[in-house]
């Protein structure tokens, strides 16, 4: 087996970022700050732009494209599965 060999930066550790949380800060598309978890806003910016893209691609269907119905119902799922409360919309 091979051993597994970490790279190393010219002092001899591990590369590693350490700053202030006290505004919290976003990892893997949530929020972490002073009053808990959220979805961050990137995330959710990317979430309206798609659904927009969806929408502009089935022209002549008003408010029931089936693929843009079904993007957003998967997206809910998925963000709030990270949530306890559930609540997507709530920024801490």
């Amino acid at each position: 087996m091979l051993p597994l060999k970490l790279p190393e930066n010219k002092r001899g550790l591990s590369p590693i970022i350490i700053a202030k949380t006290e505004r919290g800060f976003d990892f893997l598309g949530y929020h972490f700050g002073p009053k808990g978890l959220s979805i961050a806003s990137k995330t959710l910016d990317n979430f309206v732009e798609r659904a927009i893209w969806l929408y502009e691609q089935e022209p002549g269907v008003r408010y029931d494209s089936t693929r843009l119905v079904e993007y957003a119902k998967r997206w809910v799922r998925q963000a709030g599965a990270g949530l306890g409360n559930g609540n997507l919309l709530d920024r801490g």
